[in-house]
């Protein structure tokens, strides 16, 4: 169990990408849908249920305390975990949108995880564990897919 959550938004991708690989409509259009699906809305559930329902354990395994502000963190995924699940069947201005708000909130999330690694030596593996890269990544894969659809 503990291989899966470590590489959990891993596991997202490989699963966006065989399901738009076996879905009926073109590549691009399905991975845009199911990366969607599975980083925004199922990673989102994920992290929304380990900061409103574990607090201390999802605080602990990211190498800090917890604190009330997970809440508030909790309910942003809960927010975009929704949002992503019902992406697939949105049109282009909504997956835009959800393209925005997930950019920002895994960039902002990802200056903060490095920020803690180099300032104050956190390599507890939710903060700069394997799940880095997928922050780091995934937002700049979704930009090229929407534009390429757009262009």
């Amino acid at each position: 169990m503990r291989f899966i959550m470590k590489w959990f938004t891993w596991i997202m991708v490989i699963l966006a990408v065989v399901v738009a690989y076996f879905s009926q409509e073109p590549l691009v259009p399905a991975l845009l849908s199911w990366l969607l699906f599975f980083l925004a809305g199922i990673v989102g559930l994920w992290a929304a249920m380990g900061h409103l329902l574990e607090p201390q354990k999802t605080a602990k395994s990211i190498g800090w305390t917890s604190s009330p502000f997970q809440r508030e963190m909790g309910f942003a995924n809960l927010a975009i975990g929704v949002a992503g699940i019902m992406a697939p069947w949105q049109e282009m201005p909504f997956k835009l949108c959800l393209i925005i708000i997930f950019s920002i909130l895994w960039w902002g999330c990802a200056y903060g995880h490095i920020k803690e690694m180099v300032n104050k030596k956190n390599h507890a593996v939710f903060n700069v564990g394997p799940m880095i890269y997928t922050t780091i990544l995934a937002p700049p894969v979704l930009w090229i897919l929407y534009w390429m659809l757009i262009k």
